[in-house]
């Protein structure tokens, strides 16, 4: 079943300088990724290389840019549907499949298929953090008022999915490195260094996103992460036995994501963003020994640790009547706490 689509409002903002710079870049992104496939493939040389880079990147940019200020709300209506955020992956797979078949057909330089390997890293990355950006103004866009109850909210599954990217990434930080040295002998240092500086970011991120994601593992079991070891979370310096600080308070839930509760639905932290949540998507509210579920209509469910909330009960209360109100169509008259992080 697919989920309820919440119509946009009648006039929507004017693509704010976020909007532009994403469509602007995503767009530079896969025109460099192809100009660089086409120029190695045709032996081009190292400067010739740089010179289209550096053209193609600029026309990319501004044929973004353009395309965003046509029409207002394009990162919400784009984040609107999930077959309108699939369109974004298309040239990321597309260079995928070019890659494969470089690699396959002896008579394409074998060389192309490092422009299309770094088009569809770079692609995907740029296609992944739009999308992010899309479904993020489209749940904006349709809860333009204040929440009723916003909720700490900590997924579990998405500290694994956390891990196992940060895994991923360093995974193809090592790869990088060790590929990008053993082509550069032959095609030139300026690959080696390419593949050094990728690979030290592709390191750095997989780095935090495994430290963020045991930190979150941490915080929903209950126990002290290895950053709180480090780095405990109290404010100020340590003197003599004297904490001093000029910031009040050391136990708000730093980093910690929440679930905003509205009368049309509920904005719940995403794998990438923020995604809306119609109330007629849901379907029941159980509180399990370790977990708060939100079940949805042919969607994975919603899941918070129990060790974040303040009252998991009642929560889980205040979900439900929203829950029976939407059932019965009619407008929810009682009043639910706020929830503050």
């Amino acid at each position: 079943m697919a989920p309820t689509v919440h119509p946009l409002p009648d006039t929507l903002e004017s693509p704010d300088v976020g909007v532009v710079a994403a469509v602007g870049a995503y767009v530079a992104v896969c025109f460099v990724a192809v100009a660089i496939s086409v120029s190695l493939a045709l032996g081009g040389s190292v400067a010739t290389t740089v010179g289209i880079v550096s053209t193609v990147a600029t026309v990319g940019v501004v044929v973004g840019s353009i395309l965003a200020r046509r029409i207002d709300g394009p990162a919400a209506r784009l984040g609107r549907r999930r077959r309108s955020l699939a369109l974004l992956f298309v040239p990321p797979l597309g260079l995928g499949v070019g890659t494969a078949v470089v690699v396959a057909v002896p008579a394409i330089e074998t060389i192309a298929a490092v422009g299309t390997g770094f088009g569809a890293v770079a692609s995907g990355v740029a296609a992944l953090s739009f999308a992010a950006m899309a479904r993020t103004r489209y749940a904006r866009a349709v809860t333009p008022d204040e929440p009723v109850a916003t909720i700490p909210w900590l997924d579990p599954v998405h500290a694994r999915a956390s891990v196992g990217l940060g895994i991923a990434s360093i995974v193809l930080a090592v790869g990088t490195f060790i590929g990008g040295g053993l082509a550069g002998t032959e095609i030139g240092p300026w690959l080696i260094q390419a593949s050094g500086s990728v690979a030290l970011v592709a390191m750095i991120v997989g780095v935090v996103l495994v430290l963020s994601g045991l930190a979150a593992r941490s915080e929903a079991t209950g126990e002290k992460s290895l950053l709180e070891k480090v780095r405990p979370r109290e404010p100020g310096k340590k003197v003599y036995g004297s904490r001093y600080s000029a910031t009040p308070g050391s136990d708000s839930n730093w980093g910690t994501p929440t679930l905003e509760v509205y009368e049309t639905g509920l904005v719940a932290p995403g794998p990438i963003g923020q995604q809306f949540v119609a109330w007629d998507d849901v379907t029941d509210v159980r509180l399990e020994s370790t977990q708060l579920v939100i079940d949805r209509h042919g969607h994975r469910s919603l899941r918070c640790s129990r060790s974040v909330l303040d009252d998991p009960d009642e929560t889980a209360s205040t979900l439900e009547r929203f829950v029976i109100a939407s059932e019965k169509e009619s407008p929810l008259e009682r009043q639910c706490p706020d929830y503050e992080t």
